[in-house]
């Protein structure tokens, strides 16, 4: 069927015409202004709380506690194995054997088996070295500094805490963190040893580092090149490009058929693409951090911020509400009808039904174990996404975990830092290695990032063997160079409490509308 791009002005939206959305409907210009209201709300509308919020636990902690206890996920070198979804939730750590004098509590942000095998074994190695015992707890990412909170009121705070780059701001705000001690044990370990970037991507204390940088990902657009080849078509790394390669595939469509019409003619689609699947899938449901994440990229690809440094939101400039009508238009015209996940998105790139999507980089694995095409000749990769030409930059999405020591803590937590970094820190980087880029990219005459891209992926292979050298140093190389939101108390407060997913689907459900 015959469809006219619309691109409309400057060419930066694309015609609605291709399916029926609900009558009743928002303006865009109402949902800026509801979303402006809750940038103001989550950060108690004050210049001073914008970037340095209350050092004090919020009313909404001291809630939250007064209706339940300190929810964990506890596992330890004793425990009986569980399952990676199972959640233990108790006032009190569950005991431990007592085989040691002295007890250190780290908290992690993973939840797989495969992650508590092995940091089981860590710890025994741990005990054996420093007699002193290591109770883990797996925690889900997002809920790391909620828990803190709470923990933090009833003083059961962990000795260490893996949290994400979105999350430090806020826990250094808390006054959870120790900076000197971390900054201590980078001093130790040789900072030069470590990505200078994401050293200093996290918020800096009187110049000092708040947290040591552990591993980090960056997020992936992947394409079906071998489409796109016989379709003529470059790699989609523009606002425009996307818009005109999501067209160009997707066949997906809620208009009915009129019985009476001439059948249309067929569009010159490639011969070897499936006759049902859309133009690109990205992770819209609610619920997701993800969905966040992805919305925040297409906004830095497209000039637009936040806030400025000095804590003043600049949202409300034309390069974010361009930046809300290209992400509400593709996903709208081009996407399916269905709220999606990372899950969705990567299953339906591997099935081919969809040409495009947006996804972690965990799924090169599962494409290597699950996708029916060569890997290297039909997944093709775009880490660096650029807007429309007004206010447009090349950007890239990166996150990093760091790993925390906790104010009061002691020397064990030191210890364990140390020994976490200089013996623990291969076989860390073993499981799930895709998305775990190694921060510290060196080690005597050990070349980190080497040793990292030659690590078993998918199918007994590593990621270089998969999908080339290129992709493997595109992965790690280009991590540090990286385009987010200003880290500020702000950033972290919308990433706790997801402010912006869940507007980002209503708008995709139709119900907010084009500002234009």
């Amino acid at each position: 069927m015959n469809r006219e791009k619309g691109k409309g002005e400057r060419g930066k939206g694309a015609s609605l015409g291709k399916r029926h959305l609900p009558t009743f409907h928002f303006p865009l210009a109402t949902f800026h202004f509801f979303f402006f209201f809750l940038l103001l709300s989550s950060c108690a509308a004050t210049p001073e709380t914008l970037l340095k919020p209350p050092r004090l636990a919020t009313q909404t902690a001291q809630a939250k506690l007064l209706t339940r206890d300190v929810a964990t996920v506890v596992a330890t070198a004793t425990a009986v194995p569980v399952l990676a979804t199972e959640v233990v939730v108790s006032a009190e750590p569950t005991p431990l054997a007592p085989t040691s004098h002295e007890q250190l509590v780290v908290w992690v942000n993973e939840t797989s088996a495969d992650h508590k095998t092995l940091l089981r074994a860590l710890g025994q190695q741990f005990e054996a070295q420093k007699g002193v015992q290591v109770e883990f707890v797996f925690i889900d990412a997002q809920n790391i500094v909620p828990l803190a909170r709470s923990a933090q009121l009833t003083e059961q705070l962990p000795d260490i805490i893996f949290h994400d780059l979105e999350q430090s701001a806020t826990l250094l705000a808390l006054d959870i963190l120790d900076v000197a001690a971390a900054d201590g044990v980078i001093n130790q370990l040789d900072p030069d040893t470590f990505m200078q970037d994401a050293l200093t991507a996290q918020p800096l204390v009187d110049g000092k580092i708040a947290a040591i940088p552990v591993d980090g990902w960056q997020y992936l657009l992947v394409y079906r090149q071998d489409w796109f080849a016989e379709a003529g078509l470059d790699a989609p790394d523009t606002f425009e490009k996307l818009l005109v390669s999501a067209e160009t595939f997707d066949t997906i469509s809620f208009d009915k058929p009129d019985e009476d019409a001439p059948t249309p003619e067929p569009e010159a689609t490639p011969t070897s693409v499936p006759p049902l699947r859309s133009g690109i899938v990205v992770p819209t449901e609610q619920d997701l951090p993800n969905t966040q994440r992805v919305f925040e990229w297409i906004a830095t690809a497209n000039g637009c911020q936040l806030a400025d440094d000095a804590g003043e939101i600049v949202f409300e400039g034309p390069a974010c509400l361009d930046a809300l009508e290209f992400y509400r238009n593709l996903i709208i015209q081009y996407g399916p009808p269905d709220f999606q996940t990372d899950t969705t998105a990567l299953k339906a790139f591997a099935a081919g039904r969809t040409a495009m999507a947006i996804v972690p980089p965990s799924a090169l694995a599962y494409f290597a174990d699950n996708a029916e095409f060569e890997l290297d000749q039909a997944v093709g990769i775009v880490t660096e996404l650029t807007g429309f030409a007004d206010n447009g930059q090349a950007s890239r999405f990166a996150n990093f975990r760091y790993l925390g020591l906790v104010d009061g803590a002691g020397a064990s937590a030191t210890e364990f830092a140390q020994f976490w970094f200089e013996q623990a820190y291969g076989d860390w980087l073993s499981v799930e290695p895709v998305r775990k880029v190694p921060l510290r990219v060196s080690q005597g005459d050990v070349d980190w990032l080497a040793v990292w891209a030659e690590l078993p992926l998918g199918a007994g292979q590593s990621l270089a063997q998969l999908y080339g050298d290129a992709v493997a140093g595109m992965l790690s190389a280009e991590l540090t160079r990286f385009d987010r939101w200003n880290f500020g108390s702000l950033t972290s407060q919308l990433y706790e409490d997801l402010t912006i997913a869940p507007i980002l689907t209503r708008m995709v459900s139709g119900y907010i509308g084009s500002y234009r």
